[in-house]
């Protein structure tokens, strides 16, 4: 009977701890006839709500900023200068500000999820984009989780980009 125990806790732990665990998926790319110049800088441009929803929080200026923040960490915001300028617009095409409470629960339940499309401009011309999808399953102390989100995100999109721009 007490290996029964073990084994079924065992089991729980492992389901919960699978289930706690978040999705990633982000890529960015260049068209096949575009070189972005050496030392290119991203200027934040237009993000917007594309999910058809209206939320309750600036969602989008969230957006701006952590993106903001995470290319100039990157060493990729532009300010101004010589260097070659190109323009991140973004599309959230996903969001669930979903429930840290739930999450307690139960991972997954209060499931927390953003989704974006980009489009990288080189003046009018779009050269490439980006993608990216973050979802967090399981709880944190932290009252707000969603912008975490944001941040981790972010985060993922401008190192995809500073891979693909040479300093």
């Amino acid at each position: 009977m007490k290996r029964i125990v073990i084994m079924l806790t065992s089991v729980a732990a492992v389901a919960l701890l699978g289930a706690g665990c978040g999705t990633t998926a982000h890529q960015a790319s260049f068209n096949n006839d575009y070189t972005p110049p050496p030392g290119a800088g991203i200027e934040v441009g237009e993000v917007t709500n594309g999910t058809g929803h209206e939320f309750e929080a600036k969602v989008t200026a969230e957006l701006r900023h952590a993106l903001a923040d995470e290319l100039a960490k990157q060493g990729l915001l532009y300010i101004g200068g010589e260097r070659g300028k190109l323009i991140l617009v973004t599309r959230i095409v996903e969001f669930k500000k979903g429930s840290t409470w739930r999450r307690y629960l139960y991972p997954g339940w209060g499931e927390a999820i953003l989704a974006i499309r980009c489009d990288l401009k080189d003046g009018e011309r779009v050269v490439g984009g980006v993608q990216a999808r973050r979802s967090f399953k399981y709880a944190n102390p932290k009252a707000m989780i969603w912008r975490n989100l944001f941040e981790v995100l972010a985060e993922d999109v401008a190192k995809d980009l500073r891979a693909k721009i040479r300093p």
